[in-house]
């Protein structure tokens, strides 16, 4: 997908998050966004997008039982 140009979804998240992401079957985007029918499911996937972002530039710390999926 990088190579074709096109955005990788759920790329920056950790291994975790993309494991529950996945076994809901999204729908993904040619932007690479990841869509639920579900508005909690979506809810869901926005935090951890959020949450996947702030913990790369450093903004959050996961810990033990703290990290994106909790």
């Amino acid at each position: 997908m990088k190579k074709a140009g096109v955005p990788v979804p759920m790329e920056e998240w950790n291994i975790r998050s993309k494991h529950w992401v996945k076994e809901r079957t999204p729908k993904i985007t040619s932007e690479g966004k990841v869509l639920f029918e579900d508005p909690e499911l979506q809810g869901v996937a926005d935090k951890i997008e959020d949450l996947s972002s702030k913990e790369k530039k450093g903004e959050f710390i996961p810990q033990r039982e703290k990290d994106v999926l909790s």
